[in-house]
């Protein structure tokens, strides 16, 4: 880059030069019009041609080294033509034959060497390059036109005067021909981004100007007016070829590819249409075209388009074959890297079991403070890892085009309820609320991928999770608008978190952001949860955003065309018409998506935010059927409150404890005269169905239950021990057996009620197992078989029981096993047991 010191005199020298040109061209020109006689004329013609030729070998001292000697030779161009000028006006113009001089050696002379100052610049500017056929095929192109254009307006008129010599015509049609090489020269030049640095612009133009008045010269007749504008244009030339010296600028401008290939055609093609232009000079002209130069110009255009076809052809296949390899090596790449994913999480999960189970078996025993800190931080270092295996698992295959949904019958209030389950330990433990809302009818069943559905709710509200320090995270779901046989629905996430500025909200959704880089290391993460989450909607064909602002919390939203299904026919859920309900929540959410489900139901309900609410609410009102308490309430909790209303009330209403605490169980529960116990979040179908018992069973004392007893099926040690263990501090009772035979033998010597079975995927001899366990269900029922599994990466893009199922499994529970996640699966399917080690 110039200084901007050196850049304003450079200006002022350019701008001085054009003044000073245009200042000796005018005086010229304007001597040539009032022509106060000949010598005068004489003298300033050739006054400018030999002052040209000063400047041009003055300006070559000063030229960089590579252009001094393609200057010179200009210059010396310039002065044989000034020395030819000269000649013609001192000893030939009066004399009796003027058609053919010792004046047309010096101008042909002239030609020669601006010729030769060309084709210098020509080599030098591809020295170092490899040569460039196709730029041979441009120069031949550019004179083949040249040539048959000059020789269309000029030569064919000097070849057929019958008044002239033969020598005569000779030289008069080297005149053309020397000009049209010379304009053919320049053309080349200034297409070739090596060589147009070298040049000059105004040279060119002053080339123009010399071919003009060449061509007025030999067509027009000899008047003082041809003169005076012919003679115009050979001192504008010979000024402009001066500044020779001063070289060109180098082309900044790179085509691309699509641009550089219409070029490249236009090239080819264009000069093919010469022909035609000619003949339509030769029709209005009324100036007869030479057939046979025609014919021959013609062939050589149409071969040299051919061959600048075929290498275009040529060059194209190449093109095409370097990127069929290129993306074949890609392909290769991308299912290496999937392989070894794929490998890699296999190999690290086996031993993440271990850490991870051993880890919260430790914290369950007796530990001194710092012992318990120990062993936390192993368990949540654990954790990360392998949510860092499955967010980068996720992304390399949906970035990779490597998932394919997989649609069946999805229910999508189950989806924003069982992610919410997922969420709920995680949140609570932060003494965050989690609330599943659903505004207005939804359909029972619509057609989508339901594992990736979950995937994508999951994300956004595990984020929610992670962003947000109190108050609560809401998942709602919503009808934008159906029609027959679909439906328009927006899922949201809603959090009281941090919120996000607008600035950061366009580089949420990409990979390993998240917003503020400030916050990868404050919250932890990948930052690859919102990008897969991104992908796999659009795969779907939905949309997905953010609403927010800083301190205020976000609305992460997604909106989906969904085909509606008829639902299976069930049971039909049973109303709660005329119960009469007090709702109990510090929570304002909580109150009003409990208060909407019950109103929907047809029960009568009463929301209040607190224990002394809620005792005056009862005071005033003594006949509500059921109380719906939350545990965690300020001021009062849900046992306090329950003990106060048996207190005052005697019998009382039935009572209904919502409780995010895992310590509080429902034996807990019971002794503190609570009916029943709902883990919150609470699942609408599970709220209905307590409430509708409640309300046609007489109030009773809870019954002990018997033992529960869980058959551990695993033929890794490390695995039996953390598995019974988590088991029995749930209070199950645990039994463990190595293999199928040792299974099958227990079995056979005392009844169990769950059996948790260690499964590969794919499935290999399970399927087996399986059939042999059912073999020992007697008249109390199907035995409940829950697959232990790893996450299979050739496998993860569905759901794990379209594997399972066929094979007689009831559910599963993925590796390595947490804690809360193997208490909610065998709740599923056993009852509560009435205590448990704490």
């Amino acid at each position: 880059m110039t200084p901007p010191s050196a850049e304003t005199p450079a200006r002022v020298r350019r701008a001085l030069w054009a003044a000073a040109v245009t200042a000796v061209w005018v005086v010229a020109v304007a001597v040539h019009v009032v022509r106060p006689s000949d010598t005068w004329v004489a003298v300033a013609f050739v006054g400018v041609q030999a002052g040209s030729a000063a400047a041009a070998w003055w300006g070559s001292r000063t030229a960089r080294e590579e252009l001094r000697l393609p200057a010179r030779l200009v210059a010396a161009g310039l002065a044989s033509n000034a020395l030819g000028e000269l000649s013609w006006y001192l000893w030939i113009i009066d004399s009796e034959s003027t058609d053919a001089s010792l004046a047309d050696v010096g101008w042909l002379t002239a030609y020669v060497f601006l010729i030769a100052a060309l084709v210098v610049v020509l080599r030098r500017s591809r020295a170092g390059h490899e040569r460039d056929v196709d730029s041979l095929i441009d120069a031949a192109t550019i004179v083949t036109v040249s040539v048959m254009v000059l020789w269309t307006i000029s030569v064919s008129a000097i070849a057929g005067d019958a008044t002239l010599t033969p020598f005569i015509k000779l030289v008069w049609s080297s005149y053309p021909i020397a000009d049209a090489l010379l304009i053919a020269l320049v053309l080349r030049i200034a297409t070739d981004r090596h060589a147009r640095q070298w040049v000059d612009p105004w040279f060119g133009v002053g080339v123009a100007a010399w071919l003009v008045a060449d061509i007025g010269f030999l067509t027009l007749p000899l008047t003082d007016f041809h003169e005076n504008w012919e003679n115009a244009g050979w001192m504008l030339g010979a000024l402009l070829m001066a500044r020779f010296h001063r070289g060109g600028r180098a082309w900044t401008h790179e085509l691309g590819r699509g641009d550089h290939t219409v070029v490249r055609l236009f090239v080819a093609i264009g000069p093919l249409f010469a022909v035609p232009v000619l003949l339509a000079y030769d029709r209005f002209t009324a100036q007869p075209v030479g057939s046979i130069p025609l014919i021959l110009g013609a062939t050589v255009l149409l071969l040299l388009a051919l061959v600048r076809t075929a290498r275009l052809l040529g060059a194209q296949q190449r093109d095409q074959a370097a990127l069929a390899a290129a993306r074949d090596e890609a392909l290769q790449a991308s299912r290496a890297k999937s392989e070894f994913l794929a490998t890699i999480s296999h190999e690290i999960r086996t031993p993440m079991n271990g850490v991870i189970g051993l880890s919260e078996l430790l914290m369950q025993t007796d530990l001194d403070e710092r012992q318990r800190q120990y062993a936390e931080g192993v368990s949540g270092a654990g954790g990360m890892l392998l949510n860092l295996i499955d967010d980068i698992l996720d992304f390399a295959r949906v970035e990779n085009d490597e998932v394919e949904l997989r649609l069946g019958e999805v229910s999508l209030v189950d989806v924003l309820e069982e992610t919410a389950d997922l969420i709920a330990p995680t949140a609570h433990g932060k003494r965050l609320e989690v609330v599943t809302r659903i505004d207005g009818p939804v359909p029972d069943l619509v057609r989508a991928d339901g594992a990736r559905l979950r995937q994508i709710v999951f994300n956004l509200a595990s984020n929610a999770v992670k962003f947000t320090a109190a108050g609560e995270v809401t998942l709602r779901g919503a009808v934008l608008g159906e029609g027959d046989g679909w439906v328009d629905v927006r899922l949201e996430v809603h959090d009281t978190g941090i919120g996000i500025g607008e600035e950061l909200r366009g580089q949420l959704f990409d990979a390993f952001s998240q917003g503020d880089s400030s916050h990868t290391r404050q919250y932890e993460g990948t930052g690859l949860g919102l990008a897969t989450a991104r992908k796999l909607v659009r795969l779907m064909g939905g949309r997905i955003g953010v609403e927010s602002e800083p301190g205020s919390g976000s609305t992460f939203w997604v909106e989906l065309h969904l085909e509606v299904l008829a639902p299976q026919d069930q049971a039909e859920l049973p109303r709660l018409d005329g119960l009469r309900v007090l709702a109990v929540d510090d929570n304002a959410t909580n109150r009003l998506v409990v208060g909407d489900l019950l109103r929907g139901w047809g029960a009568e309900v009463d929301t209040v935010d607190g224990g002394t609410a809620a005792l005056e609410a009862l005071a005033h009102n003594a006949h509500y059927d059921v109380c719906v308490l939350d545990l965690m309430m300020p001021v009062m909790t849900g046992m306090e409150l329950a003990a106060r209303v048996q207190q005052a009330a005697g019998g009382g209403p039935r009572l209904v404890l919502l409780t995010s605490d895992p310590a509080v169980d429902q034996a807990r529960a019971s002794r503190a005269g609570f009916s029943a116990t709902l883990t919150k979040p609470v699942h609408s179908d599970q709220l209905r169905g307590v409430l509708a018992a409640l309300a046609q069973a007489p109030q009773a004392a809870p019954e002990e239950p018997a033992p529960v007893r869980v058959l551990v099926v695993d033929e890794n040690p490390t695995n039996q021990l953390i598995t019974a263990g988590m088991v029995e501090y749930l209070g199950f009772h645990a039994s463990t057996a190595g293999d199928d035979v040792e299974a099958l033998i227990a079995l056979a010597r005392a009844p169990y009620d769950v059996v948790l079975l260690d499964c590969h995927l794919p499935l290999r001899e399970e399927a087996a197992t399986v059939a042999e366990i059912r073999r020992f269900e007697g008249a109390g029922g199907r035995l409940p078989v829950v697959a232990m599994t790893t996450r299979d990466p050739d496998d993860a893009d569905g759901d794990a029981m379209e594997v399972l199922g066929p094979a007689g499994i009831d559910d599963h529970v993925t590796r390595p096993i947490a804690l809360e996640a193997l208490a909610a699966t065998l709740e599923r399917w056993v009852p509560v047991p009435q205590a448990g080690p704490r």
